[in-house]
């Protein structure tokens, strides 16, 4: 419990406010959360399941050579074509992913590594689970951008290490060359490489490799790495920089709390005599920042000084 504003009636528990909007963000995806052990391991799963789940919307599909040239039986055709036409129109494919997808605990090693989903090739909703649809003989193995989805390959679930197959990336390196642009290091050199299985060995083991020999490349993985907890290095450092800004916030609120009063005053035309604030969650970065209900307005650390956003 902090105190703020020097007033002996008001205190306030911010951290408990983030995981209370956790927790209820986390209920509309039907999933009853059992926050862990502090604010930072909350908001790090908050981040891990944002980053598992594809957002529904509309996005143009572009296929790789691989992919075309696969042979699959026409029902799993058909239950591409059923997919295909979900990502076309922007719709939720969330229940094709894996059953643990809405675990925010849960970690898909090959999208924290590499920033490749897979979706299982159905368009028949599980008996035992209504909400997922049915496990596959086949998976769909996809990239996302805010715009596009790009079918890499389609592969047998049962393919021994199937989510650490480097072809995955020489396919994408092979057909769209440009979403690595960014991921290759120019005049480097190997002093090892890894085969699909010790790459699959590693992450289960929490070790993060950093780069892939791609088509004779190095390419820094698009994930960046995994953590030695599995996550993504990504999710880590943006629950870390999610903390950081509402310290921050939290200790300017306590240290200048005259001056955000002046600042609040001018902004909405009347006199601010008492903060009144309280967490509410953003739809979007940095997902949570601090409220002051009387002006109805957000405050946010600059690094420089309170700012009204």
């Amino acid at each position: 419990m902090q105190r703020i504003f020097g007033q002996k009636d008001f205190i306030m528990d911010w951290p408990s406010q983030v995981v209370e909007l956790i927790k209820q963000h986390f209920r509309k995806f039907g999933i009853i959360y059992h926050p862990g052990r502090d604010v930072h391991s909350c908001l790090v799963d908050f981040m891990n399941l944002d980053l598992k789940l594809v957002k529904p919307i509309p996005r143009k599909v572009y296929k790789s050579k691989t992919f075309k040239s696969r042979l699959i039986p026409p029902s799993y055709q058909h239950a591409i074509s059923y997919i295909e036409n979900k990502i076309n129109n922007g719709h939720d494919i969330t229940f094709h992913q894996s059953k643990k997808t809405l675990d925010p605990s849960f970690n898909d090693l090959l999208l924290n590594d590499w920033i490749i989903q897979h979706l299982h090739v159905s368009n028949t909703k599980s008996q035992q689970n209504q909400r997922f649809y049915d496990r596959s003989k086949y998976l769909l193995f996809v990239a996302f951008s805010i715009k596009q989805a790009f079918f890499i390959d389609v592969r047998l679930h049962n393919e021994p290490y199937v989510f650490a197959r480097k072809e995955l990336l020489e396919i994408i390196d092979n057909n769209w060359p440009q979403l690595f642009k960014d991921n290759v290091i120019e005049d480097g050199f190997f002093t090892s490489e890894h085969t699909d299985e010790q790459i699959s060995t590693l992450r289960n083991r929490g070790y993060t490799i950093g780069t892939t020999k791609v088509n004779d490349k190095i390419v820094i993985n698009p994930g960046l790495g995994i953590t030695t907890s599995g996550h993504n290095i990504h999710v880590v450092r943006r629950a870390n920089s999610v903390l950081k800004m509402l310290h921050d916030a939290f200790y300017e609120i306590e240290t200048d709390a005259e001056n955000i009063k002046k600042d609040l005053s001018s902004e909405v035309g009347f006199v601010i005599n008492q903060l009144d604030v309280e967490i509410r969650k953003l739809t979007e970065w940095p997902y949570f920042a601090f409220y002051e209900k009387t002006s109805n307005c957000y405050i946010q650390k600059d690094y420089s000084r309170s700012q009204i956003i």
